[in-house]
């Protein structure tokens, strides 16, 4: 463990809590824990932007009116965010609130291993070690979504440093 990191940019907030995080549920895939976290770092990049020097900011996506406008940007270059978003409120507010939705999806997170049941090998997951999000009658694949995510903010970030 590194002790003497400081999380004073966004730069350091993704190599010390995002990358990890995303190693960390890719190490371990199918765990709603690593899911649940990847998610909620994934989703708090956002919020290190916008406290990112503004002149950063406004070269790169013009005038920002706040975190919704700005949200609203990100998720045109990566609509995938969008979904990141709610399952990160959705967990950290155990539903989903109306006023926070960016998806069709409600109520709780929506996140499960792809199945769970008993067969002749006793009781346990089937279908592959894939945690969904459910909404509605689709299964949207997490990792997928998550990859797109942490690809977006990984490929953003080396444009800001440059």
């Amino acid at each position: 463990m590194v002790s003497n990191v400081r999380l004073d940019s966004v730069h350091n907030y993704f190599k010390f809590v995002v990358r990890p995080n995303f190693e960390d549920h890719f190490g371990n895939i199918g765990d709603l824990r690593t899911a649940t976290n990847l998610a909620n770092s994934l989703h708090s990049v956002r919020d290190w932007l916008l406290e990112s020097p503004k002149s950063e900011m406004t070269s790169r996506f013009g005038e920002i009116a706040g975190s919704k406008d700005f949200q609203n940007k990100l998720e045109k270059e990566c609509p995938s965010l969008a979904l990141i978003s709610d399952i990160a409120n959705a967990t950290k507010h155990m539903t989903l609130l109306i006023k926070r939705k960016r998806t069709k999806m409600s109520g709780a997170s929506n996140l499960k291993p792809r199945g769970f049941g008993e067969g002749s090998y006793g009781k346990g997951s089937y279908g592959g070690p894939d945690i969904i999000i459910q909404m509605n009658n689709e299964a949207i694949f997490f990792d997928k979504t998550a990859k797109s995510v942490f690809s977006y903010w990984k490929n953003l970030l080396n444009e800001l440093e440059t």
